[in-house]
């Protein structure tokens, strides 16, 4: 692909606007005036070399950069932490890492803050081209998509730079007609974005087709998707449209493609591709002109290289690609999204809005929510359930799961570490004998995890002892030493 031709638009030849300016952070200076070298001859296109972040962050506030080449181990600081401040500039310019060891940078760290991609060194300069050309791509789309807060996001609560990152690729989708893959785990939301797609589209007044990739089986495939002519087998009756046909004119949603039968990916291939399928027992193509968004909760690429999902077929699925990350990577949501689902809760069970207490946000907040926002969501019913008539959620309306696991990480925390010598006090000077001072300890840590495991429970003993693993004698005698109630 010509880069230059295809970022037209971007660069300011065609059509007046400023020129693409890129401004390139590291302070290997071979490495770094090599860069600006190919950007400026080969691509037509700005560059600026700069050896330190001070200078970099001075030059991006003077001046717009619409791409960052921004490197880890700069001699006056890290540039992932960094990351934020350029990513925040009044350009907004997309942000290319540079590093020598994705694992020991943290890849995802600089994904999750905001970089569009990366690059290990040693690299190749050419290799610089496709990140570059990517992210030139999605800039100039992200120009002409709406802004975010212009479009339908019902039920979408989303204020960290995570969330925010996946709906301005949202934005740029609801307005383009290629595929959209949404990938993320289980609960993290990838329906609701898929039907903000559609609402968003010129698709809306059309239908938003579902079709269950779990539930297909091979050897009826054919039947369910495209229908079956009168008479194509006993018992056919009447002639069937199948659920593309539903999806005409509006959006066909495959709901967890990745759990799709290799036999039936050959033939979603060529509808995709081709947009024509033959009814089962039908002489004639048929032309369906549809949308499609789909969603996985798998790896694709780990599935491709497995050979359980076709590499074709993943090509053609993600002409947008939306990660959606953890909720207790978007721990900045966390509070937000509880506040719109309480209302939406009390309403939904006729009363007036619960408040909460701080310590019921201290624990949504602490929880990992492995189950993500539909764990949370149904958190939030159970608590509304306990609650009943009180006007304030406390920890104790939460199901105890999460009461356990946010008691036993408090522990944990209190805990005094294995380098910390119990004989002795403040000034270092030997205290107790270490019999002594241990058995201090240990009685402490007792005390503590009974009393917090007690409360986690709602006093209910039968469930302690199974969390605690004790058996019935030695945990109540815990609670008669320690006097616990």
């Amino acid at each position: 692909m010509d880069m230059k031709k295809d970022a037209a638009p971007i660069g300011g030849d065609c059509d007046g606007s400023p020129p693409v300016k890129v401004l390139i952070i590291d302070d290997d200076m071979d490495l770094n005036r090599t860069l600006a070298r190919v950007i400026r001859v080969k691509l037509g296109y700005e560059a600026v070399s700069s050896f330190h972040l001070e200078d970099a962050r001075r030059r991006i506030e003077e001046d717009f950069f619409d791409v960052v080449f921004l490197d880890v181990r700069m001699p006056d600081g890290n540039g992932i932490q960094a990351l934020p401040a350029f990513r925040d500039s009044h350009c907004r310019p997309e942000i290319i890492v540079l590093t020598g060891d994705p694992e020991q940078f943290g890849a995802k760290q600089a994904l999750l803050w905001g970089a569009r991609d990366y690059l290990i060194k040693p690299f190749d300069i050419a290799e610089m081209l496709g990140p570059l050309e990517r992210a030139l791509e999605f800039r100039n789309e992200k120009r002409n998509a709406p802004d975010p807060e212009e479009l339908d996001l019902a039920g979408i609560v989303a204020t960290g730079f995570s969330m925010e990152s996946c709906l301005e690729v949202l934005a740029c989708a609801a307005k383009s007609c290629a595929n959209v893959l949404i990938a993320g785990e289980t609960g993290t939301g990838k329906e609701l974005l898929a039907r903000a797609i559609h609402r968003n589209s010129d698709r809306a007044a059309g239908k938003f087709a579902v079709v269950d990739c779990s539930t297909i089986p091979e050897t009826l495939s054919e039947n369910l998707l495209f229908g079956h002519e009168k008479g194509s087998f006993t018992g056919a009756d009447t002639k069937t449209e199948g659920m593309v046909m539903d999806a005409r004119d509006g959006t066909l949603f495959l709901d967890e493609v990745g759990d799709l039968p290799l036999s039936v990916q050959a033939k979603f291939l060529r509808l995709i591709e081709e947009r024509r399928f033959r009814r089962v027992g039908g002489d004639k193509e048929i032309h369906c002109d549809f949308r499609l968004v789909a969603v996985t909760n798998k790896n694709l690429s780990e599935m491709v290289d497995n050979g359980l999902f076709r590499s074709d077929l993943l090509h053609r699925l993600q002409g947008f690609l939306i990660k959606i990350p953890l909720l207790k990577d978007r721990k900045e949501d966390i509070i937000p999204i509880a506040e719109y689902h309480l209302d939406r809760l009390c309403k939904e069970y006729g009363m007036e809005k619960k408040a909460v207490s701080d310590s019921f946000i201290g624990k949504l907040i602490s929880y990992s929510w492995p189950g993500n926002v539909r764990e949370l969501v149904g958190a939030l019913r159970s608590a509304i359930e306990a609650a009943r008539d009180l006007p304030t959620l406390y920890p104790r309306h939460l199901p105890v799961t999460i009461r356990v696991e946010t008691a036993q990480a408090s522990i944990e925390e209190t805990a005094p570490s294995a380098e910390e010598a119990p004989c002795e006090d403040d000034e270092g000077e030997l205290a107790t004998p270490w019999k002594d001072a241990r058995s201090e300890k240990v009685a402490e840590m007792e005390k503590t995890y009974i009393s917090k495991l007690m409360t986690a429970t709602d006093n209910d003993v039968k469930k302690a002892m199974e969390i605690s693993g004790l058996s019935r004698s030695r945990f109540y005698g815990l609670l008669e030493q320690y006097k616990i109630k």
